[in-house]
């Protein structure tokens, strides 16, 4: 029986043994039939790397003038070295004869005459509530320049967001109703007492943004105006 266990044992072996010689002939034969000779292959990797080189790199630096690039907005002071500034700020009550008397006062000083002189330059304001009294005002206001004066107006847009803080009061509701006591004498209302967590939720300002839309007048081209917010004019461009 030995004999027999060994002999078996043999021919199984054999047969792995052919069966993973057969499996490695055909695995070769495959890579050999689809994969490309050695000087194909190099030709091929030589023109991906061409390929990679010609791409457009991602860290090409930005142009200067990037309309990406965000220049930082002029201040009333910097501007105030070179133009006689009028700040109007328009409300929903405003009186739309009385800013346009106060502007063209302003804008009618043109051209400046004497060492020193700068131009005006008119600054209107006005939240959200009053913005279309405002367009209207800046109609009137260039229709005026342009009838009276025969003259040129420039135009700079502006839309910015005031940070606002306001704390809501919280009002407590007392009963109305009094029920007197067994003395007769009326009870006082009370106030239930906040927890510790109420009243930090309360204490806290809330904080809101508010739009604010503002626009530019002037007789003159404003050239540090005109690369941030652009141009509205009725002279040649």
């Amino acid at each position: 029986m030995l004999g027999d266990i060994d002999s078996d044992g043999n021919g199984n072996d054999l047969k792995s043994r052919k069966k993973r010689k057969r499996l490695s002939e055909d695995t070769d034969g495959i890579e050999k039939k689809f994969s490309l000779p050695p000087k194909k292959r190099i030709a091929i990797n030589e023109q991906r790397n061409e390929s990679r080189s010609t791409l457009p790199s991602c860290e090409v630096a930005l142009p200067a003038n990037s309309p990406s690039i965000k220049t930082t907005p002029p201040t009333l002071l910097s501007i105030s070295e070179n133009y006689n500034i009028k700040s109007l700020n328009i409300k929903s009550a405003s009186k739309i004869h009385a800013k346009v008397v106060q502007a063209l006062e302003v804008l009618s000083s043109f051209p400046a005459i004497g060492a020193g002189a700068k131009h005006g330059l008119v600054l209107l304001e006005a939240k959200s509530n009053a913005c279309c009294k405002m367009i209207s005002i800046v109609e009137i206001i260039k229709r005026q320049i342009v009838q009276e004066m025969q003259g040129k107006w420039y135009q700079y847009n502006t839309l910015e967001q005031n940070l606002l803080k306001r704390k809501e009061i919280q009002t407590e509701k007392k009963d109305d109703t009094q029920l007197p006591n067994e003395d007769g004498v009326d009870t006082e209302n009370f106030e239930i007492m906040k927890t510790p967590f109420e009243r930090a939720i309360y204490g806290v300002p809330k904080v809101r943004l508010e739009p604010v839309m503002k626009i530019y007048l002037s007789r003159v081209r404003i050239e540090h105006l005109r690369k941030i917010y652009g141009e509205q004019t009725n002279g040649i461009m």
